[in-house]
Formats: structure tokens, C-alpha cells, sequence
């Protein structure tokens, strides 16, 4: 539950709060750079979970479609 939500952390700062990234320099994963250290925390989240497959299905749904890409 940590990774997905860590996952969730990551593309919330990509996706909402991408005009901060002119502003401010604490949002360091905006836009692609943030692609792999999201896909990387849901893919963590995947190698422990009891259903991969089910898993796999939810992120189809709610991850962005790069991030699910990577």
C-alpha cells in the first residue's frame, strides 16, 4: 500500500501541479521526468500483490496512460 501510494503521490504532483514547476523548485517530477519513479512505485506495488492480474487492470484505469506505458 506504501508504493501505490507513493505512486499516486508522484502522479498528483505530475499531473495537478505542473504550473509549479516555473515557480518552485521542491516539485522535482513534472511531465516526463516523473514517468519512470511513478511507474517504478506501482510496479513495486505489483511484485507483492496477492493479484497481479487484478492489479494490473485497476492501474489500467486510473494510472495515466504514460506512466502505464512505462
Amino acid at each position: 500500500m506504501h508504493q501505490v501510494s507513493m505512486g499516486e503521490q508522484l502522479v498528483a504532483q505530475g499531473t495537478f501541479f505542473p504550473f509549479l514547476r516555473i515557480y518552485t523548485s521542491f516539485i522535482h517530477f513534472t511531465g516526463p521526468a516523473f514517468y519512470l519513479p511513478c511507474a517504478l512505485a506501482f510496479f513495486k506495488a505489483l511484485r507483492v500483490y496477492p493479484s497481479p492480474v487484478e492489479l494490473i487492470n485497476i492501474y489500467e484505469k486510473t494510472v495515466p496512460a504514460p506512466v502505464f506505458k512505462v
